[in-house]
């Protein structure tokens, strides 16, 4: 996929949510494990990080969240008092880089933040200031290319965005404009199938 400018977009229907939608679902694991820590706020989307733990992004506590998946215990791993950088303004999806490292799209930011699973420190990788393209509008959820490309949906361009994770550069690659087939009306999640194509539900189409 690395080099593609257009990707090939198959709907599915809407009854395959993803995680990220019902996150607070699983996210409650902890709440309902009675482990340690800061009880949730809001969590909506999780990750697994390589040890199995469950890295939740948490819109209440504005912060990104890790969860023992055996005991249930809850630790900050990054909000506005742990770790450098801009503070999350509405912290939406997630995901994990190759190296360990948590991505997060944040819809308050209009970013993608890079966030170290040890220190918590948070780094900008794209947004209006960072990276040429158009500036997201409302990006929502995110996913990783083979390539380590990072693909994001974003309901305010109603377009499928990728964003290269070293200069920040966004690309839209799917919108009403660019590539065939209906034209996106609510993107709301991502997934790159093995073949590298990306797989969106899409709300405004029910599909």
């Amino acid at each position: 996929m690395s080099g593609r400018l257009l990707a090939n977009l198959v709907l599915v229907p809407t009854i395959l949510l993803t995680l990220g939608v019902n996150a607070s679902r699983v996210a409650a694991l902890g709440e309902e494990a009675r482990g340690s820590g800061p009880a949730f706020g809001n969590p909506w989307a999780i990750a697994i990080e390589a040890n199995g733990n469950l890295v939740v992004t948490d819109r209440g506590l504005e912060a990104v969240v890790r969860v023992n998946p055996l005991s249930g215990d809850r630790t900050i791993v990054s909000d506005a008092n742990i770790g450098s950088g801009p503070a999350f303004g509405n912290p939406w999806a997630i995901t994990t880089e190759a190296n360990g490292n948590l991505v997060v799209v944040d819809a308050g930011l209009k970013a993608v933040v890079r966030v170290n699973p040890v220190s918590g420190d948070r780094t900008i990788v794209s947004n209006a200031n960072i990276g040429p393209g158009p500036g997201f509008g409302d990006p929502f959820d995110i996913a990783i290319e083979p390539s380590g490309d990072l693909m994001v949906v974003d309901r305010g361009l109603e377009a499928v965005v990728r964003v290269n994770p070293l200069s920040g550069e966004r690309t839209i690659v799917s919108d009403a404009n660019i590539g065939s087939g209906p034209g996106l009306k609510d993107p709301f999640d991502i997934a790159i199938e093995p073949s590298g194509d990306s797989v969106v539900v899409e709300r405004g189409l029910k599909a």
